[in-house]
């Protein structure tokens, strides 16, 4: 349920911003461009609507958040966009080092790229009952370093209302364009 509600509300965030390129890398241990920036909502529609979970204890159960980010800042690296935007959710604190993502924050700060995280889960579930809550440092850290805001929505509505705020932080004004006739 949690991964249809992250669907949905990237796909309309995408949809809203229709003057950007928006694309889609995906993480858990491994870090993979799924959809390169694009003004194809369609596309990355699709591209979003085929994530899935990795198997629970399988080889790919983990989560790699230097490794998504760094992926992300390396995709923005080449575009020539003035304004350039990570949106970094996960459902687990960071338990690869692969690239640590205190680094990875570095590279994209000094890629000039701006990331929101987003934290979301209740945590790992305790044998007793219970969660074990996740602890979102690593995300907090990344949006301080990179000028982003870091939130942790509690609801599929808190969800929506997260992607409303980023939305509205990165709106950026379109120049007029002028025509002059001689």
């Amino acid at each position: 349920a949690r991964i249809t509600a992250a669907r949905e509300h990237a796909s309309a965030f995408a949809k809203a911003r229709v003057h950007d390129r928006v694309g889609l890398v995906a993480f858990a241990r491994f870090a993979e461009l799924r959809c390169p920036p694009t003004l194809d909502e369609e596309a990355l529609g699709a591209f979003l609507n085929a994530l899935t979970t990795v198997e629970q204890g399988g080889e790919e159960d983990a989560t790699a958040i230097g490794t998504g980010l760094a992926k992300a800042v390396a995709v923005l690296q080449k575009s020539t966009a003035k304004s350039k935007l990570v949106v970094l959710l996960t459902d687990g604190q960071n338990n690869i080092d692969d690239i640590p993502p205190q680094e990875a924050a570095k590279l994209a700060k000094d890629a000039g790229v701006r990331v929101h995280t987003i934290g979301l889960g209740n945590g790992v579930p305790l044998p007793f009952g219970g969660f074990q809550p996740i602890d979102f440092r690593d995300l907090k850290a990344i949006a301080a370093t990179t000028g982003g805001e870091f939130f942790q929505p509690k609801s599929d509505k808190d969800l929506a209302k997260v992607y409303a705020k980023i939305d509205e932080l990165e709106k950026v004004p379109l120049e007029d364009p002028r025509f002059r006739t001689v």
